[in-house]
């Protein structure tokens, strides 16, 4: 058993017997009812382990509830852990200590030569679960396991779709900034971007900081309790995960937030959702309209006007926090927001020591701003009498940019590039990423400002760096 699966041994004992006892056991099992979901051990099933692991079930009525109903009956036995209905982009395995995927043996790179020769899986391969009489193999190839989505079969496997999501990953783990070691394991950043072993580099306001091990949280006090939190989640999508200005899939974004003003105020502002009560925004969209400012909505995904769907999130702001001198701001909210998966969700902000001083060369912006070229002063009552779905696009970094001159801010897109628009301030600049054991969807940046027509850009986009205000962000969060 490797080490995930001893630590889940020990911290499922206790959970089973809070979750239900043996003679009531059977009784709980069950066929997973949703067509994406599979039956896996619980240490399998990264959404609901890592609540587990945190021990949320002896503390959280709601999720033992939950676990008791997500019990089901697996195809084959693989462990003595219980098994759990898991959507099939939620599962992991762990090869060696590192994270994996799971997989059909012959669908595994690291394993593909060996299937030629013999289709019968060496011994010392870890089985995920079987599902429909196919099993499925621990995966350990990297490349594979990140991106890979857990195809289970030939219709899935388009090498088209497969290798555009490969490459796209690829770029954004690339960092822009350069390195300064070489043996390349220590980029050169500003200071607030390192918070491990660095040193000073002669006549520069930059340190050469060399990448931590992954996963290290910052050494702010509250960064422990932000990483409690479930974020970034991914979604198996419809279309190819990156492209230009193109609509989103429903739950592809889903802790993208709609600020709403009072019916007079001809403003148009997104946000991002980074914790059941607060959403990171542009603090322009806060001082531009003093005391204006009324409400989020959660969940949005087409916008409507003078409609308000069920599933949709509409909740008051307590208080408004904006950076003194910087374009970004939190929105403290009236109460938790309620969080559903696939609809609404945080985003991960860049809490580790890696993450920190990382910032992809390709970075994802999204929002409801208008790509047309219309007039800047008919943009904002375009945007808010017509129906209009969540737009996202992928942009370029530019390290250096004459637009960006300050430490703290990051310029994208620009001239034959994707741009921000009307209506995209405040949203993400965000990337996939390693965070906590996982891929996931990281915000780098905060919208600020972008070219006049975004169709046709004369300068780059430009955003507040996120890592930059991390401290800022942490120290004016209250969490319980």
């Amino acid at each position: 058993m490797n080490t995930l699966g001893k630590n889940a041994a020990l911290l499922l004992a206790g959970c089973l017997l809070l979750v239900y006892t043996a003679s009531s056991a059977e009784s709980l099992m069950q066929e997973c009812s949703q067509p994406k979901d599979r039956c896996v051990p619980i240490q399998n099933c990264q959404l609901y382990y890592n609540r587990v692991e945190a021990k949320e079930h002896t503390t959280n009525r709601d999720f033992r509830t939950q676990l008791r109903g997500l019990m089901c009956q697996p195809e084959h036995r693989i462990d003595k852990s219980f098994n759990v209905c898991c959507p099939r982009h939620n599962i992991r395995c762990s090869w060696l200590d590192r994270a994996a995927t799971c997989t059909r043996f012959e669908h595994c790179p690291s394993f593909s030569k060996k299937a030629e020769r013999d289709p019968m899986p060496p011994k010392h391969t870890t089985l995920c679960y079987v599902h429909n009489n196919q099993s499925y193999f621990c995966c350990p190839s990297q490349h594979y396991a990140l991106h890979s989505n857990q195809i289970e079969d030939d219709s899935e496997m388009r090498p088209l779709k497969r290798s555009i999501r490969a490459s796209d990953n690829m770029q954004s783990r690339t960092s822009v900034f350069p390195s300064c070691s070489q043996d390349g394991k220590a980029f050169l950043v500003s200071k607030p971007l390192c918070d491990c072993e660095y040193t000073f580099v002669r006549g520069s306001s930059k340190a050469c900081c060399k990448v931590p091990a992954p996963d290290t949280l910052i050494s702010h006090p509250k960064a422990a309790k932000l990483a409690e939190v479930t974020c970034g989640s991914r979604v198996e999508l419809i279309r190819p995960r990156i492209v230009v200005g193109y609509e989103t899939d429903r739950g592809e974004f889903p802790w993208m937030v709609l600020l709403v003003y009072k019916e007079a105020v001809r403003a148009f502002c997104g946000g991002t959702l980074i914790h059941p009560r607060y959403v990171l925004t542009a603090a322009h969209c806060i001082k531009k309209y003093p005391g204006k400012l009324l409400k989020v909505h959660l969940g949005e995904h087409d916008l409507i006007p003078h409609t308000r769907p069920p599933h949709i999130q509409e909740i008051s702001i307590e208080k408004e926090i904006a950076h003194d001198r910087h374009d970004i701001a939190l929105l403290k909210l009236h109460h938790s927001a309620e969080l559903i998966q696939g609809i609404v969700e945080p985003i991960c902000l860049p809490i580790t020591k890696q993450l920190l001083m990382h910032l992809p060369s390709t970075l994802i912006i999204s929002g409801w701003g208008k790509t047309e070229h219309l007039r800047p002063q008919y943009r904002i009552e375009k945007l808010l009498d017509q129906t209009h779905p969540l737009l996202k696009a992928s942009v370029r970094v530019l390290l250096k940019s004459i637009e960006c001159k300050q430490d703290y801010e990051v310029c994208a897109g620009g001239p034959g590039d994707s741009n921000t628009c009307y209506g995209d301030s405040g949203g993400p600049y965000q990337a996939e990423s390693w965070y906590m054991g996982s891929e996931r969807y990281v915000q780098y940046a905060v919208i600020s400002s972008g070219p006049a027509y975004c169709d046709s850009p004369d300068r780059p986009s430009k955003g507040m760096l996120v890592a930059y205000f991390v401290p800022w962000i942490l120290d004016a969060m209250e969490m319980e």
